[in-house]
């Protein structure tokens, strides 16, 4: 599990979430036409921006085939394309026990 430094994310949490909603502003003023008929303007924005911000590190993640099958599952939910591991999992037997091994 990774570790993060909270001080340092409690400091930057705030300056991403100015930055966001900066953005969503002048997103409105470029294209006021956008969802015009929504009352959650906002929230459609910022979900989508939180989405485009994820996708590079999703793909590449997805590419190094490497995930669990929660990870994988949460992908395809998302239309991710996820790349099968390059080497199958076969099993051995070894002195009477079975032994996984990548080959």
């Amino acid at each position: 599990m990774y570790e993060i430094n909270k001080s340092l994310a409690f400091q930057t949490i705030p300056h991403l979430d100015v930055a966001c909603v900066n953005a969503f502003v002048l997103w409105m003023l470029e294209y006021s036409s956008w969802q015009r008929k929504k009352n959650n303007r906002r929230h459609l924005y910022l979900l989508s921006l939180g989405e485009e911000m994820v996708k590079p590190h999703t793909r590449s993640r997805a590419d190094s085939g490497n995930v669990d099958r929660h990870t994988h599952r949460a992908m395809r939910a998302v239309d991710v394309a996820y790349k099968q591991p390059a080497s199958p999992t076969t099993v051995k037997k070894v002195g009477g026990r079975r032994q996984r091994r990548c080959v």
